[in-house]
């Protein structure tokens, strides 16, 4: 037997699948913190510190000085932007003793986006008092891991009670049919029953 269900109820049915893909999307395309700590380690610190100013500014809170549009542009091809005449590029070059950033071409947006994070996390866990060093670090280390678990067993959660709550309603919508048609049949028996007017004068007469 197939079973028919109302377009509302489908059109519920791609709503969950939606909401399932944007959910684990958001989830697996977050900032990879591990990735950004490692590039920053990589192509950054030469030139800058994140609490301190080197050859470079300091970075620390850079996401909230600059848009992040900017900043993609900026980091992959400074040269260009200076070249361009960018109002924010020009000042940021020549205020630092006019030395050229290097252009990092082979960054994507998403590893930009990576560094950023990183950047804004130790930025977010730096402290005014002083600390051991290598505390702050070994802290930090321990608990991104953490923090992406838990995102990931909410993220489980959230769907697993959204397909439990869609199933409900499949169900209820299934046993109000059902029980819709038994009503229909057995008042359809009753009359069945019940004897024809010609039947009752037959008997009256009879």
């Amino acid at each position: 037997m197939t079973l028919q269900f109302p377009k509302e109820q489908i059109n519920y049915y791609y709503i969950a699948i939606f909401f399932a893909i944007c959910t684990f999307s958001s989830y697996a395309y977050g900032q990879d913190l591990q990735e950004g700590k490692a590039l920053f380690n990589s192509k950054c610190t030469a030139c800058h510190a994140i609490d301190r100013d080197m050859v470079g500014p300091r970075l620390a809170g850079i996401s909230q000085k600059r848009d992040e549009a900017w900043l993609l542009k900026w980091i992959r091809n400074s040269p260009a932007m200076i070249a361009e005449g960018d109002e924010q590029a020009v000042t940021l070059f020549e205020g630092h003793d006019k030395v050229m950033m290097t252009p990092f071409p082979d960054l994507s947006n998403d590893n930009i986006r990576n560094i950023l994070a990183y950047i804004e996390q130790e930025t977010a866990a730096a402290k005014p008092t002083a600390v051991t060093p290598g505390t702050a670090q070994s802290q930090q280390s321990q608990t991104a891991p953490f923090l992406n678990w838990m995102t990931g067993i909410f993220a489980l959660v959230l769907l697993f009670a959204l397909f439990a709550i869609l199933a409900l309603g499949k169900v209820i919508k299934i046993l109000e049919k059902h029980l819709l048609s038994s009503d229909y049949k057995l008042k359809a028996t009753k009359r069945e029953d019940l004897p024809s007017p010609i039947n009752k004068e037959e008997h009256l007469h009879g």
